[in-house]
């Protein structure tokens, strides 16, 4: 059940008015348990036995951390290898078969690779993260107080964030005021956080993705203009994709009045790298940090030592989106460019004051653009299948030909500049003031109701796309 599907959409109506129905905070609760089963079985009734499985393996040993102290490291080791081991069975299993194997043929060695019809399930990647997250959290002290196991799975599989995030640490979960009266406010904020979900996703998205697809279907036929174009579009297209998904999701966990962290924050604004991840996909960003980067030793150890620890972090950030040597590479470039960032702050900004560097427009400017093309460049790797769709597309940026122009000639002809023309204005329009701030509720969701047919409007005229990050 897609976000950007009417199945979707019923659901949450359906849901929503049960919820205002019902007043007592166990009825509510027992409710988006439900819907989240619901909505989950709609994928995978079989997987929807195995993720509750999963989570009360994960709580039964978090529990025997309270009640035998004394073992407590030994069963937080047990719930993340445990945890690791469900990730690894099913995301990476035909992905290391197939590499050993890979290099036994290199090898000249006569085998034939084996590989198992193995179907990943979905969000195992996200919930696997969050549980871990919960477990390490409650082992380092950072709630004393373990919620019990049915506001455990509440917390877990709630669905709205289920799918692809954000990543939801318990202390923030439950550190808000839940199943509070129905309030006009939340009902309004998550109403405007769908509706821009949705014309990200369904207008901007898409809309780049039809170009998108076309040119990865060869990108060795590709030249210097429209594999650029295909270089920003995708970058453009897996942000609105991702953003999108992420406003539909904290608008629809505010419909029950539920407040989700924040995931993007103008990640296109940054002026370096380093920005970039702490405005890209924050949740999982903070988790990296947080589980990965500072345990290995962060930046508190030698320089060599932390220039491995960004590295170390960003493959397994790579790898952890998908089982193939293409994440692994996308995370070695990004680990390079932080590597990179720290080394530049570390030699030339000790001498040359960034402060005044970032005071200057001009600089700045070539800051934010520089860092937009090193992460769409990077993002080439992200969205080939193959080292040879990556060689493709990258030698394209460099292969002009005549009449190379003429690529952008199919972006004039459609919709998309009307789009992002359209979508520039709104955002300029909101970092002034909020427009629906002085409408009344009436005008409000009228203006809404504006939105929702231009959004059905722009839609490209072809099947309804899943979210990129569905598959990880």
């Amino acid at each position: 059940m897609r976000f950007n599907s009417a199945e979707y959409i019923l659901l949450l109506t359906v849901v929503f008015i049960l919820y205002n129905v019902f007043r007592g905070s166990r009825e509510r609760k027992l409710l988006l348990i439900a819907a989240s089963a619901v909505f989950y079985a709609s994928w995978s009734v079989g997987y929807l036995f195995m993720f509750h499985g999963v989570m009360l393996a994960n709580y039964l040993l978090v529990r025997r951390m309270g009640t035998d102290p004394g073992r407590k490291r030994l069963y937080l080791i047990a719930a993340v290898a445990f945890d690791l081991a469900v990730l690894g069975g099913f995301k990476y299993t035909n992905f290391l078969i197939g590499s050993v194997f890979g290099l036994l043929m290199l090898a000249r060695a006569e085998v034939s690779v084996p590989h198992y019809g193995i179907v990943l399930p979905l969000a195992i990647s996200f919930y696997t993260f969050q549980i871990m997250s919960f477990a390490i959290d409650y082992y380092r002290g950072a709630f004393t107080e373990r919620p019990g196991y049915v506001n455990f799975v509440f917390y877990v599989s709630f669905f709205p964030q289920l799918i692809a995030g954000p990543i939801v640490r318990c202390g923030e979960f439950f550190g808000q005021k839940l199943f509070k009266p129905f309030s006009m406010k939340d009902m309004d904020a998550g109403l405007r956080l769908i509706l821009l979900g949705m014309f990200q996703k369904v207008v901007i998205a898409d809309n780049l993705g039809v170009f998108v697809d076309a040119a990865y279907e060869n990108p060795w036929s590709q030249n210097t203009i429209s594999a650029a174009l295909c270089m920003y579009g995708y970058a453009l297209q897996i942000f609105f994709d991702f953003a999108g998904y992420t406003n539909i999701a904290r608008g629809s966990a505010r419909l029950f009045g539920i407040v989700l962290p924040e995931n993007f924050r103008s990640p296109y604004l940054a002026a370096n790298m380093a920005d970039f991840w702490r405005r890209w996909h924050m949740t999982f960003s903070r988790w990296l940090r947080d589980y990965l980067y500072i345990p290995l030793g962060g930046s508190r150890v030698a320089r060599a030592a932390v220039y491995r620890n960004l590295l170390v972090t960003m493959v397994l950030g790579g790898v952890w989106h998908g089982a193939a040597w293409t994440f692994a590479l996308w995370g070695v470039y990004h680990g390079a460019l932080l590597m990179a960032t720290r080394f530049y702050r570390e030699t030339v900004g000790a001498v040359v004051p960034l402060e005044k560097m970032k005071n200057s427009v001009p600089l700045k400017a070539l800051g934010v653009f520089a860092t937009f093309t090193l992460a769409g460049f990077g993002f080439i790797i992200f969205r080939s299948g193959t080292f040879g769709d990556c060689a493709g597309m990258v030698s394209a940026l460099f292969r002009w030909t005549p009449g190379a122009w003429g690529g952008i000639e199919p972006y004039l002809d459609s919709d998309v500049p009307k789009i992002l023309l359209l979508y520039l204005g709104y955002s300029l329009l909101s970092m002034r003031f909020d427009v629906s701030a002085f409408l009344n509720q009436r005008r409000r969701f009228l203006l809404y109701a504006l939105i929702a047919l231009v959004t059905l409007a722009f839609m490209p005229k072809r099947l309804t796309q899943p979210f990129i990050y569905f598959q990880f």
